[in-house]
């Protein structure tokens, strides 16, 4: 006696529950692994986030010194380079970073500031740049900073 292939009971074992469970489980493994490592990527963003919020981010920052000097060295480069054909304007320029570290605050640094921006001309951006050698206050007393 023939029994047709459809209703063999020799083919429900291939078809069977735990094969098709085992399979989906597999499949849902990389699933949670992704997950996590997303998860674990938003704690050392939100982590990376919190340290934006520190007052005293730059204070702590073991590199400022040498981020300092590295750009004041490139500020005076540039400085250089736009005023070398101009006879005697870079001397003048260095004795005048000189008097900027003698004065107190008010009128002093906005005069100097004003003799700067007559030396300087027409290079708003080194203008604009040189706020990074002033305080806050000063910086916003000689215009270069809004409120």
């Amino acid at each position: 006696e023939q029994v047709p292939p459809s209703s063999s009971s020799s083919s429900a074992p291939l078809h069977s529950g735990p094969q098709c469970i085992s399979a989906s489980s597999d499949h849902s493994r990389p699933r949670r692994g992704l997950r996590s490592r997303r998860l674990e990527r938003r704690s050392k963003d939100a982590a990376k986030l919190l340290l934006l919020y520190d007052e005293n981010i730059l204070d702590n920052d073991p590199h400022r010194d040498s981020k300092d000097a590295a750009f004041a060295h490139s500020y005076l480069n540039r400085v250089c380079e736009a005023l070398q054909d101009v006879p005697g304007q870079v001397e003048e320029f260095v004795s005048l970073l000189n008097k900027f570290e003698l004065v107190a605050d008010g009128q002093e640094v906005v005069l100097l500031f004003r003799k700067l921006r007559l030396i300087l001309g027409h290079r708003t951006d080194l203008l604009r740049d040189f706020a990074a050698f002033l305080r806050p206050d000063q910086a916003l007393q000689c215009g270069l900073v809004s409120c």
